[in-house]
């Protein structure tokens, strides 16, 4: 069973035991993951329908039919909202949330309120296992914290390019941590390499453009993608993202920090 699968039956349940606690006020974070029945589930528990809810609808990656907060929350039972939004980010440069902007041309996405020290890089290579690999140790002793972020059907060869016995040995650290789409999500680090952006676009249910938004805004200082498959075309044409097709992909990568 799905967690979907729990907001009709607990609406079922408030159609017959109305009395359910309920709590002066309720918080939600990564709400844009939740559907107007999920979110009934929510203000049904919120006395007074007294909610913060929080999230990022350039981030989505379920089917949950959020366009505007107005409207969800107005099919939730929420009939006064008032929207703050968050436009600048002090932890993603503005070049890297240009790049992602372009998965979501008519989002509301932050302006950084600085550049990168390495410019994005998008290397076409035939092993992206082992190209991946290269990056993320060039990274990891250059800048800080990488995160790989690769799609399912790559994730075991990334991870042995990496040598690890099994991608689920990739835990958090301070070096090289190997990740899924539905792992990433909330995490920063320094560095981001991601791998084949079209399998992340196909993957269900973390990827979708939501799911590759979200780990194009990952890192606070290096990002480079890494694939063989063609890049989808609003992110291959990105101003600033920088195009590499060399037999030393770390070296041309570290080849680009800004002086």
């Amino acid at each position: 069973m799905t967690h979907s699968a729990f907001a009709p039956l607990d609406e079922a349940r408030a159609l017959i035991e109305p009395e359910l606690r309920t709590y002066g006020h309720v918080v939600v974070d990564e709400a844009q993951n939740l559907t107007p029945m999920e979110l009934r589930m929510v203000v049904r528990r919120a006395r007074r329908r007294s909610l913060t809810v929080l999230g990022d609808i350039a981030q989505r990656t379920a089917e949950a039919r959020l366009d505007t907060w107005e409207a969800v929350l107005a099919d939730a039972g929420v009939d006064r909202v008032a929207i703050e939004e968050l436009l600048v980010s002090y932890r993603v440069p503005d070049d890297f949330l240009r790049i992602a902007a372009t998965l979501h041309p008519d989002a509301a996405v932050p302006t950084g309120v600085r550049r990168a020290p390495w410019a994005a890089v998008a290397v076409a290579a035939e092993r992206v296992d082992v190209t991946a690999a290269e990056l993320a140790g060039r990274m990891a002793a250059d800048v800080g914290s990488v995160g790989v972020v690769a799609p399912a059907a790559a994730r075991e060869p990334v991870a042995a390019a990496l040598g690890l016995t099994s991608s689920a040995d990739a835990g958090l650290s301070a070096g090289i941590n190997l990740l899924g789409l539905g792992d990433v999500k909330g995490l920063e680090f320094d560095a981001a390499v991601i791998v084949e952006p079209a399998a992340i676009l196909a993957e269900r249910p973390d990827g979708g453009r939501g799911g590759l938004y979200t780990a194009l805004t990952r890192s606070t200082r290096a990002l480079a993608i890494v694939h063989a498959q063609p890049l989808p075309e609003d992110l291959a044409a990105a101003d600033d993202l920088r195009h590499i097709r060399d037999a030393a992909p770390a070296e041309a990568w570290a080849a680009h920090q800004r002086r």
